[in-house]
């Protein structure tokens, strides 16, 4: 929701506020009625409560385009992993070596790891290509003079 929008529904807002007090139906509903839509009416308004409900509708907009099991899953792997990055283990971590680590992607478990972390690799450098396309080579010798 853009400042229009926003704009729009604040005038629409007025519109039913100043036909009900044209019918009367404001003096026939509650007394503080008309006085609780101008307050509401002032406090949307407000630049704060308009950022707060862009700000919103861009988190709801971002949240739409995750897939909620990915979300779920990713919520699972750190539940799951957070024990080995607490204060304690990050401290008393164990030394390893070249030899460890050769001996470790021998395992299946580590290859499956390793083969998801390429995948969102190679489909992170995609999304990365289709959002900020190649600049020239031209453009870039020139920001990396300046």
């Amino acid at each position: 929701m853009d400042e229009k929008e926003t704009k729009e529904i604040i005038d629409l807002l007025h519109a039913i506020n100043n036909k009900l007090d044209a019918s009367g139906i404001g003096l026939l509903a509650e007394a503080d009625a008309s006085n609780r839509i101008e307050e509401l009416l002032k406090l949307l308004m407000e630049p704060k409560v308009i950022d707060v409900i862009y700000k919103i509708t861009q988190l709801i907009d971002t949240l739409s385009k995750v897939n909620p099991l990915t979300i779920m899953l990713l919520s699972t792997l750190i539940s799951c992993i957070s024990s080995s990055l607490d204060i304690n283990a990050v401290a008393n971590a164990p030394k390893a070596t070249l030899m460890d680590l050769l001996n470790q992607l021998n395992s299946e478990d580590t290859q499956r790891v390793l083969g998801l972390l390429l995948n969102a690799i190679r489909q992170s450098s995609a999304c990365i290509n289709n959002i900020a396309p190649h600049q020239s080579s031209n453009d870039s010798s020139s920001v990396l003079r300046d």
